[in-house]
This record gives C-alpha cells, structure tokens and sequence, in this order.
C-alpha cells in the first residue's frame, strides 16, 4: 500500500541538504517506532542506502521491518525525500509501501481501518526525524 507525508522545514533547504547528506547507509540498525494509539513502541530493523543529490532534491532510500514477531507487523520500503522550494525554503516527504502485517487479514483490515494508523504512524516518525534534522543538539 502507498503512503506517504510530508512537512516544511524550519530550516533552509541548504542547511537542510547538508544534514541530510551526512547520513551514512546503514544496515541493521534497531530503533523503536511508536505504535500509533498505544504507550509502547515496536523495534524495527533500518536498513539506510546511498543518498542520492540532485536537482533540488535529496533522496534517502529506507526500508525496515519489524523484529519478532515480524509477519504480526507491516514492513516498508521508502525514500526520505527532502525538495527545495521555489523560495529556497525545505519539504521533507517520507513516502513509499508498506505491507500490512498478517497476510490477507492484515490487507483487508488495511482498507478499513488500518491504512490510517499507518499513515498516523508515517506522520509522527517524518515529524520525529524533522524535529531532529531541524535540532540536532537535541536528537541525543
């Protein structure tokens, strides 16, 4: 299923950029994502490819599923996207697919109810890495 986010910087874009090119690919890298709706969060492997710049745009390839039990949770394949504007200000899109958790159930509780936790979820984590690509001194 498609998803995706976006939110405008505080930050100009070339600061932006900068930030986001230092990003380093990584595999296997285990962080909590929160679970829309509930106190708790799920570790996650993070898998971070090669950044790719160009032409106003910079692109993050990420993709991460979920820990044991990973088939009771939705895997995604994406890009952090960040995209100049036309006022040198910045937009930082998270989009890509996921795959919702549990087979054939998992898709047809996707499309009544589901696929909104999971766009809840997408926005808080683009807010997240937002807040801490804007405030980096406070990500620790």
């Amino acid at each position: 299923m498609y998803i995706d986010a976006c939110t405008r910087l505080e930050l100009p874009y070339d600061e932006a950029r900068q930030r986001l090119l230092s990003v380093q690919p990584e595999n296997g890298r285990r962080v909590s994502l929160p679970v829309v709706g509930l106190p708790v969060g799920k570790d996650v492997e993070v898998e971070l490819d090669e950044v790719f710049d160009g032409n106003g745009v910079v692109s993050l390839p990420v993709r991460w599923k979920a820990t044991w039990p990973s088939a009771a949770f939705p895997s995604f394949d994406g890009e952090l996207e960040l995209t100049r504007m036309i006022d040198g200000s910045a937009e930082l899109w998270l989009l890509g697919r996921y795959q919702p958790p549990l087979g054939a159930i998992g898709r047809a509780l996707d499309r009544t109810v589901l696929h909104t936790l999971a766009h809840d979820g997408v926005r808080q984590l683009l807010d997240t890495i937002a807040s801490r690509l804007q405030h980096p001194s406070q990500a620790a």
